[in-house]
């Protein structure tokens, strides 16, 4: 991968100084393969908590699954929300409703 590339430089600063990146997200554009593989390697850079980097990533591209995974994501967070006793974020809420996009 080209790390000259404009698009990964725009990436690599927007994920640097954008606080919530999810504020940021074009949901209507198409991620070229390329873009979203520089996601990946920026990701992989954060630290850890336990220094046991054992990522593991999977990129979905087909809508329908994107549906199914996001309804099983709602229905996680409601079995949280409803064993804990508490309410979700607006951001949190936000990416439940969004997370097919």
């Amino acid at each position: 991968m080209v790390n000259d590339d404009k698009n990964v430089l725009e990436i690599d600063h927007i994920l640097r100084t954008t606080r919530s990146v999810r504020r940021r997200i074009d949901f209507e554009r198409t991620i070229e393969p390329e873009v979203i593989e520089a996601c990946i390697d920026l990701a992989v850079q954060a630290p850890t908590g336990i220094r046991a980097e054992n990522w593991r990533f999977v990129v979905v591209t087909d809508t329908e699954k994107k549906r199914a995974i996001a309804e099983l994501y709602r229905q996680g967070g409601e079995a949280f929300v409803k064993a804990r006793g508490v309410e979700l974020k607006a951001t949190q809420r936000e990416h439940a409703d969004r997370l097919h996009e």
